[in-house]
Formats: structure tokens, sequence, C-alpha cells
């Protein structure tokens, strides 16, 4: 399933508000030195920063803006590059923080000619668009009922972009989603795992639960059932867990999900999903939410027991006894 992800809402940049970065239009291009780089907020009175900015007469800025919640993830500006900025995923998903970026709004004018005019200049409209792609999971459960199902571990296995560069002022957007390429994209072989060291597993609800699918939740904060990754193709990965069960951990193997559970009464199991679509390595688009979904089945063991008829002991050879 693959949806615009939603897990940086307007509400959250209310909350936590964004950056935006202003550059002068000149003859020759952009001004390298931003005209503004400010931390937008929302009060009372609509969205405000600290320090009075106003249009240059005569001149024509272009904007560029992200959201502040992904600063921890976030690298910005490149070295002296402020139209540039850069994202690294960090492993735990707790960590990962959906980046939104606004595409360029360029040759932005005030409302007036002369600039503000009884402070009724038109405002800049900001759209913010995930960069990222969200990754969660469900399970559902056929012929479980009475049984409970604990998932004790999750994680996606391959080799992964891990970090890389937005050139902001090369980022479009069309009507649902962002287009760009990453600069100095950087991959690595990495082991996501959705389950923090330590917590507890997942477990179904007692009772009726056969044909229904479940939020896999590990904590108490929502956001934290989902992974926030770079947008990319998977690369294969060696197979140091022996997946294939053939001894030889060197071998490269395609990206795969590796599900441990456990049913109610039974063994725990471990299932490995490759992760791939029609035959290739899975690939993650920009601004889409994914939503794998396990299904987990039982089948009780069962015996059909039938006692045979007496069979007739027959013997065609016969021996003669004499009478004393």
């Amino acid at each position: 399933t693959m949806t615009k992800a939603t897990v940086a809402e307007t509400t959250t940049i209310e909350d936590l508000g964004f950056s935006v970065i202003g550059f002068e239009e000149t003859t020759t291009g952009l001004n390298a030195t931003p005209y503004l780089d400010k931390d937008v907020e929302k009060g009372d009175e609509g969205w405000t920063y600290e320090g009075a900015m106003y249009w240059p007469d005569g001149s024509e800025l272009t904007f560029v803006a992200f959201g502040n919640n992904a600063l921890d993830n976030v690298t910005y500006p490149v070295g002296t590059d402020f139209t540039k900025l850069t994202y690294t995923v960090p492993a735990a998903a707790a960590s990962q923080k959906d980046l939104v970026i606004s595409p360029v709004k360029p040759n932005c004018t005030s409302a007036k000619p002369n600039g503000i005019d009884e402070q009724n200049a038109k405002a800049v409209s900001v759209r913010l668009y995930h960069a990222l792609s969200r990754v969660g999971f469900k399970v559902k459960t056929i012929g479980v009922e009475g049984v409970e199902v604990a998932i004790s571990d999750i994680t996606m296995r391959g080799t992964f972009v891990t970090s890389g560069t937005f050139d902001l002022t090369q980022i479009t957007a069309g009507e649902k989603t962002l287009s760009y390429t990453l600069t100095d994209p950087q991959s690595s072989d990495v082991s996501y795992p959705l389950f923090a060291a330590g917590s507890q597993p997942f477990t179904t609800e007692s009772g009726s639960n056969e044909n229904n699918i479940y939020d896999i939740v590990p904590s108490t904060d929502e956001n934290d059932r989902f992974m926030m990754i770079m947008p990319g193709t998977v690369g294969n990965v060696k197979d140091t867990e022996d997946i294939d069960n053939d001894e030889d951990t060197e071998e490269s193997v395609t990206p795969y999900i590796k599900v441990v559970y456990t049913l109610e009464g039974a063994k725990q199991q471990t299932a490995i999903i490759p992760l791939v679509k029609d035959e290739t390595n899975f690939k993650f688009d920009i601004g889409k939410a994914y939503e794998f979904v396990f299904t987990v089945s039982t089948q009780a063991v069962g015996f059909d027991v039938e006692v045979g008829i007496w069979q007739p002991y027959t013997d065609t050879e016969t021996e003669t006894f004499p009478l004393n």
C-alpha cells in the first residue's frame, strides 16, 4: 500500500516551526549569502520570527524551507552552501524523524512595488512536502481464534541509502509529491530494527482474534511503529545470518525482512521475507508510506484414527499327526 506519508503534519510544524531561507536574485543568479535565514514559529498572531525583515526595494527573493522537527538528523548548511542540507537516517526507529522540505519559491516580490504599505504585504506561501519514505508493519491473523501471537523482532536488512544531500533550489513539486536527485548519496549495509532493545514483544489480544489486522506498536509513542528511511533501491547484503541454511555466511543475498514470532503453545519461529517486488530489489519512493502486513495462520495438528478389522489366520499347508 503506497500513500502520502503523514507523520509530520501541519500541527507538527505549528508546534515546532520551520526554517526559511531567502536569497536575493541578481543578474548572475542567486546571491550565495542568504538575505534572510529565520526560524518561523506559530503564535497567537500567526507565523512570526525574531527581527524585522523587509523586502529589498527593486529586488526579488527566492525562498526555500524545511521543517524543524527533524533538525537532529539534519546538517545545515553544507559547508558554506546555504542552499543545501544533508539528512542522515538514525538506526533507531524512535530517533528517525520525518523530513519535510519546500520546493523553491522563485522570484517573489512584495505585494506593493515600494515595499510594505500599512503592513499589508502579501505573505509568502510555503508548502512542505515529505522527502523520505515511511515504512509501517501490521500483522493479520487467520485461524488463530483464542491463540495469542507475540512478535518480538522485526528487522529490515539490506544495503540502504543512509544519507544524502538535498539541493533545495533543485527540488520541484507535483500535485502530491516531490522530484529530486540526491547529491552524494551514501549507502551501507544496515539492519533497521523496529523494536528498541529491551522492549516487550507485541502480543495480539487474547480471545477471539481470528481474521483481524493489528497495528504493531512497541512503545507508548505511536510514531515508533514507523521507520523513516531515505528513498532508493535497497541493495543486496552479506548473508551473515545464513538465512538459506547453506552454511555460507559470506555470500550475497537479496535484502529481506526478518520477523520473529511465537504462537501460544508453540516454539518461536523466524520468517525471512525477501524485500523484492516483481523479482527485483525493492525501491522506496520519496513521500510514500509503505505498509507491510504479515499474515500468521495456524492449523492444529490432528489425527484420524481407525482400528482395523480382525484378519483371520489362514494356512494352506496341512500336517497330519497320528493318534497313538
